[in-house]
């Protein structure tokens, strides 16, 4: 079981023939609809993981002024939507909270209110990814980059409350009916195998575990249900951090750390 997830982590999560990467051969984000937190480290593609690097496509020069205006669009609905919700983000609002003179201006840079929301999302995603992987580099080992994860994450959450709330939001909006699961024709329920259902930053927590157990860091264990149970902590506490930003976030990530180092550490050293 367990040398079987690894390959497929290694192997599969990042390939042509997996959800997790489309035909152009690059990995993607994980979908915007459906998603809470664990958008904000989904951006770093599974082949550059070791050495936590983005490597984006050349594109045509930049126009600051537009960006300019983009980047004050996104601001603005970040702060709506973690003061009022996803119902008070409207384009009126966004407008007024901008200090537009028309929602035209806002139509203009974004086709739609999805797309909007999507570059809000991948806004904070870059935040987000700014700060933790420094953190990452700095840690030579696998331990060390699962501790380094685990407290760069909840220090984003933290010193970025507001954008906490307004990725929880977003999920909210948009997530799927209770109950439903993922179709048949992709993965079914029971497969142990990442793929379709798990985000990009569950296949890159996965890779993680497979680092410390290959390097004896580790116990044999299962990385992929390991991964999924770090991120569902990890987004609880995002979703504790949208409501209650005063909480103690050094004391969550203390025992989260202890948590997960304690759970994967190799037999006869706990």
């Amino acid at each position: 079981m367990a040398e079987r997830v690894r390959r497929t982590a290694f192997g599969e999560a990042c390939s042509t023939t997996t959800p997790a990467r489309p035909s152009g051969g690059a990995c993607h984000e994980p979908p915007l609809l459906g998603q809470i937190i664990s958008v904000l480290t989904g951006v770093i593609c599974l082949d550059n993981f070791l050495s936590m690097q983005i490597t984006d496509a050349a594109g045509p020069p930049v126009d600051n002024r537009a960006e300019a205006r983009r980047a004050q669009i996104i601001a603005a609905t970040i702060d709506l939507l973690a003061a009022e919700g996803i119902s008070g983000a409207s384009f009126g609002r966004i407008v007024k909270a901008a200090g537009l003179s028309s929602t035209r201006l806002i139509s203009y840079h974004f086709t739609s209110k999805e797309a909007l929301l999507q570059a809000v999302t991948d806004s904070i995603v870059g935040q987000a990814a700014a700060v933790m992987r420094p953190a990452l580099d700095a840690q030579p080992t696998a331990v060390g980059k699962l501790e380094a994860y685990i407290r760069s994450n909840l220090e984003f959450l933290a010193a970025y409350p507001k954008h906490a709330k307004a990725v929880v939001e977003i999920a909210r909006a948009g997530s799927a009916p209770r109950g439903a699961g993922p179709p048949s024709d992709h993965q079914d329920a029971t497969d142990d195998k990442p793929g379709y259902g798990d985000d990009v930053a569950v296949l890159l927590l996965a890779q993680l575990f497979d680092m410390g157990q290959a390097a004896g860091e580790m116990r044999d264990l299962d990385s992929v249900i390991m991964a999924r149970a770090l991120r569902a902590s990890i987004d609880t506490v995002a979703v504790i951090v949208a409501t209650t930003p005063s909480i103690d976030i050094n004391h969550y990530a203390n025992e989260l750390v202890a948590l997960f180092v304690h759970a994967s550490a190799p037999e006869g050293t706990r």
